[in-house]
């Protein structure tokens, strides 16, 4: 009996200790306590549809959605939560610059507004709302932003060459597998609707040139390449608020946007609808 009472005993501290403990710790750590468990049974997820995008299984890949939007769903509200209780919080901040690297980062803009005035005006926070500015200028419907760059010989191309046409802008690495992995699919693209008045621009985030000019080789890219040489600080990343890639942009003879992302059977499907009129 007394065993017995004394494994209860032990049982009850050990659960105030746990509070204690946790009582003791910062928001922050709190926070991660509660995402950690949500990271650890997204990994595996990520992983497999890594794979399956690569193997272009989209049948085992949209098998994996549903699970993983659940889980995104609870960690953006654990996140999301902290930010509004924590507005001052670095991490907040970081938060924010996170979700703002997406290709739909304007959706992280109300969260960022809600920050400390330090936090908005620090340097992260001032190129977090240089990002929002470039992604509010190259949404669909907006006019395409004008840049000029080197090709392969040091020639400068510019976007305004290609107007009259239509032109997919397409930021890209030799190092980036996803990239490397739509290359034969903006091949074909070319070879279809090349002649019917349709370019490509390809602008590689490489930092060494002869990295970059191996996989144009290797991936028998014949359109237009382009580099700076900046890796991702490309001045025309930084314009069209580039933070990672594989993204595109398509735009019209007119110079408007009317398209972004387009990958897979998505580029064939909007340019046949486009081209064969």
């Amino acid at each position: 009996m007394m065993q017995k009472k004394r494994s209860v005993l032990i049982m009850v501290l050990l659960i105030l200790l746990s509070k204690s403990m946790l009582a003791q710790q910062s928001p922050e750590e709190n926070m991660q306590a509660a995402l950690r468990p949500l990271q650890q049974a997204l990994q595996p997820l990520n992983d497999q549809a890594k794979a399956y995008y690569l193997l272009k299984d989209t049948v085992s890949l949209n098998k994996l959605t549903p699970a993983m939007t659940v889980l995104y769903k609870k960690i953006d509200s654990i996140e999301t939560s902290f930010v509004q209780q924590y507005p001052y919080a670095e991490a907040s901040l970081a938060i924010a610059v996170k979700r703002g690297r997406s290709s739909q980062g304007l959706l992280a803009e109300p969260l960022f507004l809600g920050l400390s005035e330090r936090l908005r005006n620090s340097e992260k926070g001032l190129q977090l709302q240089a990002r929002f500015d470039a992604l509010r200028k190259t949404r669909i419907g907006e006019k395409a932003i004008p840049f000029t760059l080197p090709d392969e010989k040091g020639n400068r191309v510019s976007l305004d060459q290609c107007r009259g046409k239509y032109v997919l802008v397409d930021f890209w690495a030799s190092w980036c597998k996803p990239c490397r992995a739509e290359n034969p699919v903006l091949l074909a693209a070319y070879k279809n609707y090349h002649q019917k008045n349709f370019e490509i621009i390809s602008i590689s985030l490489d930092l060494r040139k002869e990295d970059w000019l191996r996989a144009v080789k290797e991936d028998a890219m014949p359109w237009i390449q382009l580099s700076d040489g900046k890796g991702p600080n490309s001045n025309a990343a930084l314009l069209y608020g580039v933070t990672s890639i594989p993204r595109n942009f398509l735009i019209d003879p007119a110079g408007v946007i009317v398209a972004t992302d387009l990958r897979g059977e998505a580029l064939d499907v909007k340019l046949s609808a486009l081209l064969q009129k």
